[in-house]
């Protein structure tokens, strides 16, 4: 198996015969939209091969080190796999790909951002050297007053070193915020800034970071989480 960059004009084909086995037409059309606008600013796709087969793809952006104009590091965030191509042997083969991709940018060092989603590749990053380095938790706000119950949530159940930050909404835009209490914030809701996501940041410092978030996920329900690895 490998991962092979895709020429401009298959990249619209590539999109959609992976995500339409992943996600509604709408969905789809939607995130090709999005991936489009990354590709468009630096980004590449790369396909996985195996044979015939082709279990899906990620988007690998270059990341630059202005004062020495070098690249630094690989970035990954998006990785699309098919439902019934994800396994050990694909998982394994995405994360000694990704530290060969690093080699041929001229770097050593790959960051890989796992989602919820992709938490079933997460083992073979870790078999593969991978050291996990920040964890992020989201929290969607129904409700303005449900800002100090998640805040006080949060030090129940996350470690003493994180941050937390509160994504505030308004008619004219978004704005966030570092937080420990919403007295913080207060004049900002009082002039018509909503609280919409909480967002907590902190260093794993377990070997079982599943467990942990598991954990934490049973006193707060997590809507989404993000675990960065570096490799």
């Amino acid at each position: 198996m490998e991962l092979i960059k895709v020429e401009d004009d298959r990249i619209q084909n590539i999109l959609q015969s992976t995500l339409k086995t992943l996600f509604s037409e709408e969905e789809t059309n939607d995130l090709i939209e999005g991936l489009l606008l990354e590709l468009e600013e630096g980004s590449q796709l790369y396909m996985l091969e195996d044979g015939d087969q082709k279990p899906g793809f990620l988007i690998l952006t270059p990341l630059m080190d202005e004062d020495e104009n070098v690249i630094e590091m690989v970035s990954v965030e998006d990785i699309f796999i098919k439902p019934n191509k994800k396994d050990s042997n694909i998982a394994d083969a995405l994360a000694k790909e990704m530290k060969k991709l690093a080699k041929e940018y001229g770097t050593k060092q790959t960051e890989v951002i796992i989602s919820q989603g992709n938490s079933w590749i997460s083992e073979a990053l870790v078999e593969n050297g991978y050291i996990s380095s920040e964890v992020k938790l989201e929290k969607l706000l129904p409700r303005t007053n449900n800002l100090d119950d998640v805040l006080e949530l949060i030090q129940d159940c996350t470690p003493i070193d994180r941050i937390v930050q509160v994504l505030l909404e308004k008619e004219d835009g978004f704005r966030a915020e570092f937080v420990d209490t919403s007295d913080e914030i207060s004049d900002l809701i009082d002039e018509g800034w909503e609280p919409v996501m909480v967002v907590v940041t902190y260093e794993p410092d377990t070997a079982s970071i599943e467990d942990q978030i598991e954990n934490s996920n049973r006193l707060i329900n997590w809507d989404d989480y993000s675990i960065v690895y570096y490799g």
